[in-house]
């Protein structure tokens, strides 16, 4: 067996003949040669796999392929499973790297120490030219990053096709959730940060990122914010309350009712995600958490209750959407100040009594507390 590679790329095609073969010519033309190329077609219905084929005399290329769709996240984990190198290098079937993309990255590793490492990104459309969209994409995603829990929240800064990853530490922290579509991604970095591994960004271009609407993310807004929601209460929650910075927790909550995909969710489903970002949802996976918001499975009505007692005292004025079913009754005008306390006082009283699902109650408390307090 030959020796393992320092590098590992991890190439995901799904019908797109005309695009991947400049994916593996950019690999190809790297200027740190080490590499295996691991390309993983998920049952393509075009010539994806004939282009890849075409590839093949290079032994350190294999290909994958699914006898049938079984998604990104499934597809991602097979790689991960077969890949040897020191590190696994994310590429999408429609994206394309400079030549001193790796370099540039071990360089980088070699002076610091982080779990993944990113870098900023040259975004077009599907023809190569210049999105449409570039200055806005830019000035979100080609930033500095912090390793702060707010640098998570609402948002994925990090380009998945820029990312190089410790293959050891993934391992630790594990595959994707299959059960995932729109939102795998996110959920796999904020289990990074929630385990303790660090994250960074080269501060150069060092891949070329296409927009346009193939992309599964912006195909259902409502799996997206279901799906960011559900690592938000599993990976982030748990830190705010570890480090008691609530501020944070009031940001979770902003950011959802300020989201028209969260506004497009019926009003139980809103009450039962707030009750369960109150809560230790015991879920051990996205579709179980789905269940529970979608269709109620394990939940109950007091569930709910905490729901509505979260947003009642956190949405004013019904929103700027003038949905008065975020409301469940009269709307409570109150300052930051006091929204912040009774967050504080919900979570202390959680931590306190260890009681996860008895929110509704805690809740109850705190908000008698304050009442008498202000009274």
């Amino acid at each position: 067996m030959t020796p393992a590679p320092k590098l590992s790329f991890i190439v995901l095609s799904y019908n797109y003949a005309d695009l991947i073969g400049q994916a593996i010519r950019s690999v190809l033309a790297q200027t740190v040669q080490d590499f295996e190329i691991l390309v993983v077609d998920d049952a393509s219905t075009d010539a994806s796999r004939e282009v890849v084929r075409s590839f093949l005399n290079d032994q350190r290329i294999k290909l994958l392929t699914n006898e049938r769709n079984v998604g990104g996240a499934a597809s991602y984990n097979r790689a991960v499973g077969a890949a040897r190198g020191e590190y696994l290098v994310n590429l999408d079937a429609d994206d394309w790297i400079p030549p001193n993309k790796c370099e540039a990255q071990l360089a980088f590793l070699a002076r610091n120490n982080v779990a993944v490492l990113g870098s900023y990104a040259t975004f077009v459309n599907r023809d190569g030219q210049p999105a449409a969209e570039l200055a806005q994409l830019e000035a979100s995603v080609n930033q500095p990053f912090d390793n702060t829990v707010d640098s998570w929240i609402g948002q994925n800064r990090l380009v998945r096709s820029s990312t190089m990853i410790e293959r050891q530490a993934h391992l630790a922290v594990g595959l994707d959730d299959p059960s995932m579509v729109r939102a795998p991604d996110y959920e796999l970095w904020t289990r990074f940060f929630r385990r303790g591994y660090r994250f960074a960004v080269v501060p150069e271009k060092l891949v070329y990122y296409r927009v346009h609407g193939g992309g599964v993310t912006h195909k259902d807004p409502r799996g997206t914010i279901l799906e960011m929601s559900y690592a938000t209460i599993r990976n982030l929650a748990p830190i705010i309350e570890q480090n008691a910075t609530w501020p944070s927790l009031r940001r979770i909550v902003q950011g959802w009712v300020s989201n028209p995909s969260f506004l497009g969710l019926r009003p139980i489903e809103r009450y039962r995600l707030f009750g369960m970002l109150l809560g230790e949802p015991a879920v051990g996976d996205f579709a179980a958490f789905q269940d529970v918001v979608v269709n109620g499975a394990a939940a109950d009505g007091k569930l709910v209750t905490a729901g509505r007692r979260l947003m009642a005292l956190t949405v004013e004025d019904g929103v700027a959407s003038n949905d008065t079913s975020l409301i469940p009754s009269r709307n409570a005008n109150l300052s930051e100040e006091t929204i912040n306390a009774v967050v504080k006082e919900v979570w202390r009283e959680r931590r306190r009594r260890r009681l996860p699902y008895k929110i509704w109650v805690e809740a109850t408390r705190a908000w008698t507390r304050l009442n008498r307090k202000h009274s």
